[in-house]
């Protein structure tokens, strides 16, 4: 999979091909559905892909995850983006807007579907087998 960075004032962001089967990953869903997922760079910066095509909340989603660090180098308070990512996944409000339908994310830290005692969440772990949508469509 072709690797696009994409980058705007505010955010950077690289679109390519992310570890959903082992990889510690945050997870943007609705409904239960994979919508994208995000993996460290070394760097602390975000690589993502998408599965789903994105509207304009998922990108809100995305974009905001992928600020680029304040003049003191930290990301939201965070020491990066990886770190912001990693906390906002772990707020009340995901859970709330999972009951409600809305977008929200979930920290998987062994792989989509595989919780954190190592059982397996079955629906989750048959999504593993999705493929992302081309790094060029996400970005066009």
């Amino acid at each position: 999979m072709e690797v696009i960075g994409i980058e705007g004032e505010r955010f950077w962001l690289e679109l390519c091909e992310v570890n959903i089967l082992s990889g510690d990953i945050v997870t943007t869903q609705r409904d239960e559905e994979l919508v994208c997922a995000s993996q460290s760079r070394e760097d602390g910066t975000l690589r993502f892909a998408t599965y789903q095509p994105l509207d304009a909340k998922a990108i809100s989603y995305a974009l905001g995850l992928a600020l680029k660090p304040a003049s003191d180098g930290t990301v939201c308070m965070r020491p990066n983006n990886w770190e912001y990512a990693s906390d906002f996944s772990a707020g009340n409000g995901n859970h709330y807007a999972s009951k409600s339908g809305a977008y929200y994310s979930s920290r998987w830290e062994f792989g989509l579907g595989i919780s954190a005692d190592g059982s397996r969440v079955d629906n989750w772990n048959a999504q593993r087998a999705r493929h992302p949508i081309d790094a060029w469509f996400v970005a066009t």
